[in-house]
C-alpha cells in the first residue's frame, strides 16, 4: 500500500435505530388492528360451538328415543352429572338420560332412568330454553307434549347472566319443532338473550 493513501471505508451492516424505530412502530399498528378482530372471531366461534353442542345433543337424545322406543329426556345440569338443575339455563351444560314411562321427569341418580351422556356447555355463552322442564323426545322422534321448543344463544363477556346478540358477534335462535326436528336461525342484532319465545 502507498503511503498517504485512503483506505476504502468498509460497509457497516445492520439496522439504524431509526429503521428499528419503524419497523416496531409498524408492528404495534398490526397488533393493534388485528387482536380485536382475534377477540370477535374466539367469540364468535365459542357461539357456533355451542350451538353445534347443543344441537348434536338435541340429535342424539331424538335418536335414542327412536331407537330404544321410550322416551328420551335432556335438561340443563348446572354443571353436575347427579340431577337436572330446574330452570332454564344450559349455560353450564346438560343431561341426557332416558324416562321409561314417565316423559318430561327431572333426572335424579338411582330409579329407573339411566343417564346417556352429560354435555358442557360453554363459559362465555348463554343459552337459555324456552322451557323449564326437561325436553323429552318420544319413540316416533317427536317432542312429548306435542308443543315446539327453542333455545337462544348469546355471547356474553363474564360466565354468567344473560349475553347480547351483537353486530360482530350476533346471536342464534335453535328451534325445535313439535315433530322433533331442529334449526337454527340467526338473533337479531342488540337482542338480549332470554328464554324464546316459540
Amino acid at each position: 500500500m502507498v503511503a498517504g493513501a485512503i483506505r476504502p471505508a468498509r460497509s457497516v451492516q445492520g439496522f439504524t435505530l431509526i429503521e428499528l424505530m419503524v419497523t416496531v412502530a409498524v408492528m404495534a399498528i398490526l397488533a393493534m388492528i388485528a387482536v380485536p378482530n382475534f377477540y370477535t372471531t374466539l367469540r364468535r366461534h365459542q357461539l357456533q360451538s355451542a350451538v353445534g353442542s347443543l344441537q348434536g345433543a338435541l340429535a342424539y337424545a331424538r335418536t335414542e328415543a327412536v331407537l330404544r322406543q321410550y322416551s328420551v329426556s335432556i335438561c340443563p345440569s348446572g354443571g353436575s352429572a347427579a340431577a337436572c338443575s330446574g330452570g332454564n339455563d344450559y349455560s353450564q351444560g346438560w343431561l341426557i338420560y332416558t324416562t321409561p314411562g314417565a316423559p318430561n321427569k327431572v333426572y335424579a341418580t338411582g330409579g329407573t332412568m339411566t343417564l346417556l351422556r352429560v354435555g358442557q356447555g360453554e363459559s362465555h355463552v348463554s343459552a337459555m330454553a324456552a322451557l323449564t322442564t326437561p325436553i323429552s323426545f318420544g319413540p316416533q322422534g317427536q317432542v312429548v307434549g306435542g308443543a315446539a321448543t327453542g333455545f337462544e344463544f348469546c355471547g356474553r363477556t363474564g360466565s354468567s347472566g344473560n349475553g347480547q346478540s351483537t353486530a360482530a358477534v350476533p346471536g342464534r335462535v335453535l328451534t325445535v319443532s313439535a315433530q322433533g326436528s331442529v334449526y337454527v336461525q340467526v338473533l337479531g342484532v342488540l337482542a338480549s338473550c332470554a328464554a324464546p319465545a316459540v
